[in-house]
């Protein structure tokens, strides 16, 4: 099963509303369980359990009502980036995430970062990198233009 890497543009919601999509995403800074590690004290594990069940309880039934935060995050201008397949890469031998996927979503990251033309310059860079995947990919000449359009804008990744 595969998903879609999208480009978001941050217009519409606030930063502190990506809590909301994210909060129980292992691996992001908004989900408080990516803190766990394996000397991580039994009071800091019970502590970040506490937030997540905190998050859970704000942002559970609102997620993904129709004014929810994914529906206003889909809303959000963005672009495709390519097919991707974060779990089989995870549990399968094979290669499932497209480089050039990997690669944007290593150079936004999550700390929104503003689109200048040093980003779109290694985007742009990035898609040279070859796609050993079956995964379909966009066009790089779309994802620039739309990035040159937004010049300015943070931008953050949802694979969807």
């Amino acid at each position: 099963m595969s998903a879609d890497l999208h480009i978001h543009i941050l217009e519409g919601i606030e930063e502190s509303e990506l809590e909301g999509m994210f909060y129980n995403s292992i691996g992001s800074k908004y989900c408080p369980l990516s803190y766990i590690e394996d000397d991580t004290p039994p009071e800091k594990i019970q502590g970040l359990f506490k937030k997540d069940e905190e998050l859970r309880e704000k942002y559970s039934e609102q997620k993904f009502s129709a004014t929810g935060i994914c529906n206003r995050i889909a809303r959000t201008p963005n672009i495709w980036v390519g097919e991707v397949s974060w779990l089989a890469d995870s549990l399968l031998d094979g290669d499932y995430v497209p480089s050039f996927v990997q690669a944007v979503v290593d150079i936004i990251g999550e700390d929104l970062p503003v689109i200048d033309e040093d980003l779109i310059n290694r985007i742009k860079y990035a898609a040279k990198l070859k796609n050993t995947t079956r995964y379909e990919l966009n066009n790089v000449v779309d994802i620039v233009n739309f990035l040159r359009q937004y010049r300015g804008k943070k931008i953050f990744t949802v694979s969807w």
